[in-house]
């Protein structure tokens, strides 16, 4: 799947991180190299390559040139804890989330909006998050599977979340009509809002196209009640897509563009 990947360890990895390394190297079809004493730089030079995923404790790190990305479920945590503390979340209200319901999100990125979902829908619902962008879908995969130390009901909801490296796209022609409750499409680093540091590695791998028309309207085929689209508040997409319902803060630097589905 992806020629250009090379999986390595921190140095002196003992037996199960070297084990780890391969498994994770072979899921995502890129090779195992051996770090020995080389440093990450001499290691790219001899692989060809620009960007490395190093094994450690922590689990895989992409290690670029001057960035590296990881998991860190910081904003799902923080989120959830808002979440338990009151029971409201934009994104929910946005949706209008119920126990049980199933929801796409075709933009996982880093899968704290997907873990907001996961807690809304509960352990009867279902959240399928599809990542185009495979080095990021990689390592959110991973952290949604592997995170612990975490409150036991959030490491719950992440692990009950199905994620899938693809176009989202594609994986909605696929689907029936109404086959789910709703879909939540949020392009990223389109139009910028200022926001944390950490955000700045996923601009070396994430996925940055616009949406496509044929991408809402397959949305909204596939989805029962609704499909919603998070923009910045003054993002010029919500005209070029036709967007003219919303959900969202006053004050709020981002806003939900709200489209009906098929109503099955």
């Amino acid at each position: 799947m992806m020629d250009e990947l090379r999986v390595t360890t921190a140095r002196n990895a003992g037996t199960f991180l070297v084990g780890e390394a391969k498994k994770f190297a072979e899921c995502w079809g890129g090779q195992y190299v051996v770090r020995g004493e080389l440093s990450l730089a001499k290691l790219r030079q001899q692989e060809g390559v620009e960007k490395l995923v190093v094994f450690s404790v922590d689990g895989p790190v992409i290690e670029g040139i001057g960035w590296r990305y990881f998991y860190h479920p910081s904003m799902a945590a923080l989120r959830a804890l808002q979440w338990e503390r009151n029971g409201q979340d934009p994104l929910v209200q946005a949706l209008a989330l119920q126990a049980g319901e199933t929801v796409l999100d075709g933009t996982l990125g880093l899968g704290a909006d997907a873990v907001l979902m996961s807690l809304a829908v509960g352990e009867t619902g279902k959240i399928l998050g599809v990542e185009k962008s495979p080095w990021v879908a990689m390592i959110t995969s991973h952290g949604l599977a592997h995170a612990v130390g975490l409150n036991p009901v959030l490491e719950a909801a992440m692990r009950r979340i199905e994620t899938r490296c693809g176009d989202a796209l594609d994986v909605l022609k696929d689907m029936s009509a109404g086959a789910v409750d709703a879909v939540y499409l949020d392009p990223m680093f389109r139009y910028s809002v200022q926001g944390s540091s950490n955000m700045q590695p996923l601009h070396q791998i994430a996925d940055r196209r616009p949406l496509r028309r044929e991408l809402l309207q397959e949305a909204c085929r596939v989805a029962r009640r609704r499909v919603v689209v998070k923009e910045a508040v003054h993002s010029p997409e919500w005209e070029r897509l036709g967007i003219q319902d919303f959900s969202g803060g006053r004050y709020s630097r981002v806003r939900y563009g709200i489209l009906k589905g098929a109503g099955i």
